[in-house]
């Protein structure tokens, strides 16, 4: 009798067995943990009458800060927790969170310049939260402010709708109230429109009056055309008058852009455009404006001029005093600074006369103290300065600003004038 035994299993075949059975029962477990959990039906109303849980829960979920109509549903699901539920302390606390979001949306549309949106918005505000009388005096207070914009801009547009330049001054001024108003479209949007409307009526009064003229020249020459002269050819020339006028208008508002810059290049920049201004029309206002703005130039250039004077003097040495004195000199005798420049020019040639000669000895003796020394003394002063020795005009200035001294000027004059290197007729002419 023969025994048969059964065949050996492989041992490879057991491993690859094993490793079906867990990766199977891996892939089964990780399904069922990430599977979510249903979410709650807040469509149920009976499930929301039943867990004030589920209704905090899906008012939560469902509320949009920035939406009014989300926030104002919002409240009024958690308004219907019971009183007595331990979770209407969280209803409350909701209740007031939503009501201010509603309050600030209000105010953002108020200030966007729609009322009627602010005060619905408003007005969706439980009677039962700390806010709600704060709402409604707001209330009242945005349609006050409402009303005082609505009659300032009525006045304002009528005072433009009447065509006369003498009143849109005056609604200028009135449409600035607005400015004043705690509203951002009534202070912003539309006082800006108004100021456009204001400088349109303006442009539009300013070309009908232009074109008035531009009829009554045509007008007035009717008579002298010659015979050779054509209608259009002189509807040209009017025409190019006109063309003419209403660039140097754009000139003249150019230079006084410029203008009102302190800045010496931008002065200048406003002279040059008002100079090329040829039309009748704006030729004296230009001119006019070209005087003021040299004399304006003028002062700026000369306080450059004296502020680099005073920057090169603080050095307190004789060539720093010196190219002070120069810069000073520049100032001439008609320009309103010409008087402090003397005065600063004085200072700085004695300082530089006293470095010049600084005592290396002993002091003299004597410190005689009468108007003849003093005069003896300033006039050495002129005289030891090399700067002032070789610039007789600025000597002559320097002395002609010592004349208030009237003890010393007879004396300065009494024996030594021609040291000052002068001629006769400057002489002459200091002395009287």
């Amino acid at each position: 009798m023969t025994l048969q035994y059964p065949k050996a299993i492989k041992w490879w075949h057991s491993i690859v067995g094993i490793l079906i059975l867990t990766t199977s029962v891996g892939v089964g477990a990780s399904m069922f943990m990430l599977q979510s959990p249903p979410s709650p039906d807040c469509l149920s109303e009976s499930l929301l009458q039943d867990s004030a849980s589920l209704v905090i829960y899906c008012a939560s979920t469902s509320v949009d800060e920035q939406d009014a109509d989300k926030l104002s549903n919002a409240i009024q699901r958690v308004n219907t927790v019971p009183s007595d539920n331990p979770l209407r302390q969280t209803a409350d606390g909701l209740i007031e969170k939503w009501s201010q979001a509603l309050f600030d949306l209000s105010k953002k549309s108020f200030h966007e310049g729609d009322l009627s949106k602010a005060v619905d918005t408003a007005k969706l505000i439980p009677v039962n939260v700390p806010i709600y009388d704060s709402a409604n005096k707001q209330i009242k207070l945005w349609q006050s402010t409402w009303s005082k914009a609505q009659a300032i801009y009525d006045v304002v547009e009528s005072d433009i709708e009447e065509n006369d330049y003498s009143r849109w001054s005056k609604a200028l001024s009135k449409a600035k109230e607005l400015k004043n108003l705690d509203n951002d479209y009534w202070a912003i949007t539309k006082y800006e429109e108004l100021t456009y409307k204001i400088e349109e009526a303006k442009d539009k009064h300013e070309q009908e009056e232009q074109k008035k003229a531009n009829e009554k020249k045509i007008a007035e020459n009717q008579d002298s055309i010659s015979n050779s002269q054509t209608t259009e050819s002189l509807y040209s020339n009017i025409s190019s008058e006109a063309e003419q006028e209403t660039e140097d208008l754009a000139r003249i508002k150019k230079a006084r852009t410029w203008a009102s810059s302190e800045k010496v290049e931008d002065i200048r920049n406003a002279i040059n455009e008002a100079s090329l201004v040829v039309s009748e029309a704006h030729y004296q206002e230009a001119k006019k404006i070209i005087s003021t703005l040299e004399s304006k130039m003028e002062m700026a250039e000369d306080k450059d001029y004296l502020e680099q004077a005073k920057k090169s003097a603080n050095k307190n040495d004789v060539t720093s005093l010196e190219t002070a004195i120069s810069k000073a000199s520049l100032i001439s005798q008609s320009r309103p600074l010409y008087k402090e420049a003397n005065q600063h020019i004085l200072i700085w040639s004695q300082r530089i006369s006293q470095l010049k000669n600084q005592p290396k000895s002993k002091k003299t003796k004597t410190n005689e103290t009468t108007p003849r020394k003093t005069a003896i003394n300033f006039k050495r002063q002129l005289n030891n300065s090399n700067y002032l020795q070789t610039n007789p005009e600025l000597k002559l200035r320097v002395l002609q600003e010592n004349q208030e001294n009237a003890e010393v000027t007879p004396y300065i004059f009494e024996s030594q004038a021609n040291d000052i290197n002068l001629n006769d007729m400057q002489l002459n002419d200091f002395q009287e």
